[in-house]
């Protein structure tokens, strides 16, 4: 029996008890959101619906991330996913990963891992990381080297 199946038959409980002002706030946290969700659900406009569940997302502290912020990351946050086919970054510095491959750490913040070293490549220039086949990235090169590449952070 789940957690979310307990809450359910607790408020029920209470509810049919008439002591609805004695429930936890988790449940009452619970039964608000179970009722603003089905609100949501229940708006036949599919514009309207959407600005609903934003405002619940908002109202719920969901903070949604930048589209190329996220880019590349495998567990991206659950934001409404815009299509970016490419990041164009400068190399900040070259490090090497946990798993001893060449680490780019980007001036977005964002750090790269690369199959292999490359020589041509230094801090300071201007890379381009593209999506490719079957959920994988290519990386760029001024020097026009491409390389299979993962994000870390």
């Amino acid at each position: 029996m789940s957690v979310e199946h307990v809450r359910s038959i607790l408020a029920l409980a209470f509810a049919m008890l008439g002591a609805s002002a004695a429930l936890p706030k988790s449940v009452q946290a619970s039964l608000e959101a179970t009722s603003a969700l089905k609100h949501c659900a229940s708006i036949l406009a599919a514009a309207e619906r959407l600005a609903c569940y934003d405002a619940l997302a908002a109202r719920a502290g969901v903070s949604t991330t930048a589209p190329a912020e996220s880019f590349g990351l495998r567990a991206a946050p659950t934001a409404p996913r815009v299509a970016i086919s490419s990041v164009a970054a400068r190399v900040n510095r070259i490090a090497v990963s946990r798993n001893g491959q060449p680490l780019l750490v980007l001036d977005n913040n964002q750090s790269w891992e690369i199959d292999s070293a490359d020589e041509l490549l230094a801090p300071g220039d201007a890379i381009t990381i593209s999506r490719a086949s079957l959920g994988s990235f290519l990386l760029r090169t001024p020097s026009g080297r491409t390389h299979r590449t993962v994000r870390i952070r």
